[in-house]
């Protein structure tokens, strides 16, 4: 599909070897989370006028409207809004382990390959710019984690410069190790929570 050019102006900023628009949007609010949420045309709208605005950083997540609609709701109305411009935007998105932990090296793998492909699916695309863990579960080992994240970018399925851990209250410290086990994989680390914690 021919890729339309971003027609508003605005400020760029480097996100590892990303280049993203200063302010990026937020996909959650048009799924369930916040209160009213639009119709999905309106939610489509939205999100082409952001990019017609110059938003090319947009962040959505697997879990974003699942209680209401079933997982990918929220990445679904992404992947439908860029369709025609996909290549000219960075797409976020997250996952998180349901119900018990995958057992051993083979079970992470196959757990986070298949939450990625549901993903790719749900975005229409072939790859995701950055993939965070939502959760911790703590009975998956942080460092089983970035192993597998590394061979994700080696296949092409995340794009560099690397994944990261999402807004989880204890992230940091996950992100941290799972750094020191892989080398580049400890960021982009997301504050949202950290930050939402000082709204009144």
């Amino acid at each position: 599909m021919k890729q339309q050019k971003v027609g508003g102006s605005m400020k760029k900023r480097r996100l590892g070897s990303l280049e993203v628009s200063e302010i990026g949007m937020g996909c959650m609010g048009l799924s369930p989370g916040y209160g009213r949420i639009p119709p999905e045309e309106e939610s489509v709208a939205t999100i082409r006028a952001a990019y017609d605005a110059g938003c090319t950083f947009f962040d959505t997540a697997e879990g974003y409207g699942a209680a209401l609609h079933g997982a990918g709701h929220n990445e679904k109305l992404l992947g439908d809004a860029v369709q025609g411009f996909r290549d000219s935007v960075t797409l976020a998105t997250k996952f998180h382990f349901t119900g018990d932990a995958p057992e051993g090296t083979d079970g992470v793998e196959s757990c986070i390959r298949d939450h990625l492909a549901r993903s790719l699916k749900n975005l229409r695309t072939d790859h995701v710019d950055l993939y965070y863990l939502h959760r911790v579960n703590r009975g998956v080992p942080v460092q089983a984690v970035a192993d597998v994240m590394s061979r994700l970018i080696g296949d092409g399925l995340i794009r560099r410069p690397h994944p990261g851990m999402g807004p989880v209250t204890s992230g940091r410290e996950h992100a941290r190790r799972g750094a020191r086990r892989r080398p580049g994989l400890g960021g982009p680390e997301s504050l949202q929570h950290a930050r939402a914690r000082l709204r009144t």
